[in-house]
């Protein structure tokens, strides 16, 4: 990264230094322009209102400060920068740390439909492969690629355990197929009942945790037609699958995770419209948001009632995804305003739900949808944490940038990126552990993914030793970490983007479905070796 990114010279206190983000003459002049026109603007309206300049210019200056202040509340800090040349991120300084205890979990996580292939399902993302988007003109899926048979994994199953026994963890995270077990709305599949038993067998044989999602981006086609999370009706249909996939393996398996970042789900399906259903309306959104709020703590509460009819433990808990917006330009009233609301839609309205039972997601002139649910701030034994990178919002990128790459997020210049359209920001890990046990202190924490689309295998390591660094240091902070899953045990099919994006610590050949421990992945295995032993 060079060295204007990362412009603190002195080594940083325990909890860190919020330092300037940097900037250039042209960005400032940027800013400037664009606050000149608001400014202008209201001053016009206000003379247009009073027929007095005076009160005009009053105006302009108290919305100016409103607009600055008030509405971009959630995103006036500037971003947290480190000097990693001063840190200590050896795996000698982790086991030293002192936070990595015997019953800490290390773990990799997966999706049934990225990795699985095997029986014909009739899913949401069956469909939607198919499909293309703007009038026919773009594949819903990039190079118009299909999941198929993914990774193999339905037919691979001791041979991707024992994958997991070379890297050293104790647990697996992974997702059921709604679609397969349930293929129709009144009938569930044995045979692919059957199939998990094998699986959570053999990992129960290499003494591997289990860690289950119910809803992981996929469902049941049947289900997307009859109009999925839109409606509050279609709750019950989940709570149904929910019910009997927890009858069958709740003997098995103690961590269940209700949904898998609901935000990304319902932003990609109907905001930006690249999931299935492909929608662009930000007040439905707001409303399939609220509903699979809701059917969080109905299943929470169901689950838990008949873990006490059935005599055994589990642990519950939702799967939050949190990508921090940044103003581009921190003093830019436009891009802290703009920023603000993107906090709020994609992190605030369910980490405040969860903390307090109110719900509200907000964008001006295009949604509102508030809720409130007292109980909900009850229904999370664990908190799960789905961590990446963070995203500078720049308002005259939006308007003005051709390169659409720049467009929407524009990368800050001399950042690492990785191959997704954001850099290594490890800074923005311990930012989210923070911000997540906000929610409730004595909630333990579990990181479910967390990991980096490196085709080239030159970060890989960098990114496992920042990231793994960061968590530390928030442990070391008091925040209750209880288990680290990285993303992902293998290369998968990553939705919209196809294969294109290798987050594999297992490289796969997805013609000959040969595996290949990656050589960036070795530093993941060396801590995890180091870790467990003490």
């Amino acid at each position: 990264m060079k060295s204007k990114t990362l412009r603190q010279k002195n080594e940083p206190t325990e909890k860190g230094v919020f330092v300037p983000t940097p900037t250039n003459s042209s960005a400032c002049f940027r800013g400037i322009v664009l606050s000149a026109i608001f400014t202008v603007w209201i001053t016009v309206v206000g003379i247009g209102y009073f027929f007095v300049f005076s009160i005009g210019y009053i105006l302009s200056t108290v919305l100016a400060v409103v607009f600055s202040l008030t509405l971009g509340h959630w995103a006036w800090r500037r971003p947290l920068y480190w000097d990693w040349t001063v840190l200590d991120t050896s795996t000698k300084a982790l086991v030293e740390s002192g936070v990595f205890d015997s019953g800490f979990l290390w773990g990799t996580s997966t999706a049934s439909h990225q990795i699985e292939g095997g029986p014909h399902q009739k899913s949401n993302w069956y469909h939607w492969e198919k499909c293309t988007r703007n009038g026919g003109k773009t594949p819903c899926v990039k190079e118009n690629q299909k999941c198929g048979d993914a990774a193999d994994h339905w037919n691979r199953l001791e041979a991707d355990t024992n994958l997991m026994t070379k890297l050293g963890v104790n647990s697996y995270r992974f997702s059921l197929s709604w679609a397969k077990i349930q293929p129709t709305e009144h009938s569930f599949d044995h045979a692919v009942l059957a199939h998990y038993h094998d699986e959570l067998k053999a990992l129960a044989k290499v003494n591997i945790v289990p860690m289950l999602t119910l809803h992981h981006f996929d469902h049941p086609l049947w289900f997307e037609e009859k109009g999925g999370f839109e409606e509050v009706e279609n709750i019950q249909l989940f709570l149904d699958f929910s019910l009997r996939v927890f009858e069958e393996y709740g003997s098995k398996v103690n961590l269940w995770c209700t949904f898998n970042e609901p935000a990304v789900f319902v932003t990609n399906g109907w905001v930006t419209g690249i999931f299935p259903p492909g929608k662009t309306n930000p007040q439905q959104a707001g409303i399939v948001l609220r509903n699979i709020m809701m059917a969080h703590v109905s299943v929470y509460k169901l689950l838990k009632a008949r873990s006490l009819e059935m005599g055994v433990r589990c642990e519950i808990g939702m799967v939050k995804d949190i990508f921090q917006f940044e103003a581009s330009t921190w003093w830019n009233p436009f891009d802290r305003f703009v920023a603000g609301l993107a906090e709020n839609a994609f992190n605030r309205s369910v980490l405040n739900f969860l903390k307090t039972g109110h719900y509200s997601y907000w964008v001006p002139f295009v949604a509102s949808v508030y809720y409130v649910d007292k109980s909900a701030p009850e229904t999370s034994d664990f908190l799960g944490l789905n961590y990446y990178s963070h995203y500078y919002v720049s308002v005259w990128n939006a308007i003005f940038e051709p390169d659409e790459n720049r467009k929407l997020f524009p990368p800050l210049d001399g950042a690492v990126m990785t191959d997704m359209p954001y850099p290594i920001y490890a800074e923005g890990f311990y930012r989210a552990l923070k911000q997540l046990s906000e929610v409730n202190k004595r909630t333990p924490i579990y990181v479910c993914e967390n990991g980096i689309a490196d085709s080239s295998d030159d970060k890989r390591a960098l990114w496992i030793s920042r990231y793994i660094f960061a968590m530390s240091r928030a442990m070391k902070e008091g925040v209750n970490v209880r288990g680290y899953y990285y993303w992902s045990l293998m290369d998968n099919f990553e939705w919209s983007e196809g294969f294109n994006m290798r987050f594999g610590l297992y490289h796969v050949d997805f013609n000959t479905q040969k595996r290949t421990l990656r050589n960036g992945s070795n530093r993941f295995v060396e801590i995890v070796d180091a870790l467990k032993q003490q």
